[in-house]
């Protein structure tokens, strides 16, 4: 986790869309995403459900409205790849307009090649091969492109969950994967977007030989100002801090967000906060009561380890799923429920 300690990517704060296909069938198309091929929902051993991603096709997310000039986006992915000798498939990721179209009619695939505003192309490879361009375009026409970069984080983690994080802040385009910090371009947003695609090409291996899977689609908008919020509002509360399933595990993608508490901590040794834990209402009551309690503390111990935050300048305290801020029958309401609260004391 310590590889994580200079990331700096904030989640948004207002969740749009959160999708990590719970409530798909298996062996189903995930009902709210669109494709111009197939794929099917899949379930992995630790029972987190993940869709599959088929050579030859596109892949877009469930959004319509257009995106503000400041949001934030993230997901999971593995890339089940194992060489034979040939080349892998190319995995290209583009922000689109998609207009008025509707995201699952099968219009919205014109508009990607009309209304392309950002595409990311990874070539996927072996021994230190895997390279990465971005490119921008403006009516068709391409307006900038990067020159090719190595990507070896993703070869590196080739069959384990990958997490990718993009933020836009007005013209500011910034993009990890897991720890690495792949772009950070200043002035490269030119227009606005609403739709992500996710493309694999087609390659001489068989669908069975590799696998492409997504997950834990996150949409959220907003920059939070932590520091004006907890120091001077008295009160920050996030779903940008997430952990493990069932789990009081930290994942390393929310440190970034972990990180600017601690700064906030750092300018004002005086100030003492409570850290409360807060889940969504799948599982027991008295589960979700503890287990919210022991988020709360991995938090206040990432705090301490971290970024040197006194203990004693903290208390815990978990609260389960008894106050929800939206309803727990949609991934989004329950994304919005899995919050941590920080309060000055």
């Amino acid at each position: 986790m310590l590889a994580y300690s200079k990331f700096d990517f904030v989640a948004g704060e207002q969740v749009l869309i959160a999708d990590d296909f719970s409530q798909d069938a298996i062996g189903e198309f995930a009902m709210h995403w669109n494709t111009n091929n197939k794929g099917e929902v899949v379930a992995m051993k630790d029972n987190t459900k993940w869709l599959k991603l088929a050579q030859a096709g596109t892949y877009t997310s469930p959004n319509s409205k257009m995106l503000p000039e400041n949001f934030t986006m993230e997901f999971d992915m593995i890339l089940d790849l194992q060489t034979k000798g040939y080349l892998y498939p190319e995995m290209t990721f583009t922000l689109f307009n998609s207009g008025a179209e509707s995201p699952t009619g099968n219009t919205v695939f014109k508009k990607l090649h009309e209304n392309k505003a950002v595409v990311m192309n990874f070539f996927l490879g072996e021994g230190n091969n895997t390279r990465s361009t971005l490119a921008t375009y403006a009516k068709h026409y391409e307006t900038f492109k990067t020159a090719v970069q190595t990507v070896k984080v993703l070869e590196d983690n080739y069959k384990k969950p990958v997490h990718f994080a993009i933020s836009v802040q007005k013209t500011r385009f910034r993009m990890w994967i897991n720890e690495q910090k792949v772009y950070d371009m200043p002035k490269i947003i030119d227009d606005q977007f609403n739709q992500l695609a996710i493309a694999v090409s087609s390659s001489n291996y068989k669908d069975d030989e590799l696998g492409f899977y997504i997950s834990n689609f996150k949409l959220a908008t907003g920059y939070p100002d932590v520091r004006s919020k907890l120091l001077t509002e008295g009160k920050f509360s996030t779903t940008g801090i997430t952990f493990d399933v069932n789990s009081d595990v930290i994942r390393p993608s929310s440190l970034g967000v972990i990180k600017e508490i601690g700064t906030a901590l750092q300018s004002d040794p005086s100030v003492k906060i409570r850290i409360t834990g807060h889940t969504d209402s799948d599982g027991s009551a008295a589960t979700n009561d503890a287990l919210s309690k022991k988020r709360a503390e991995a938090v206040k111990k990432a705090l301490t380890d971290i970024h040197g935050i006194a203990q004693d300048r903290m208390e815990t305290e978990g609260k389960g799923a008894s106050v929800p801020v939206a309803e727990n029958t949609s991934p989004e309401g329950k994304a919005k429920n899995r919050r941590v609260e920080f309060n000055k004391l």
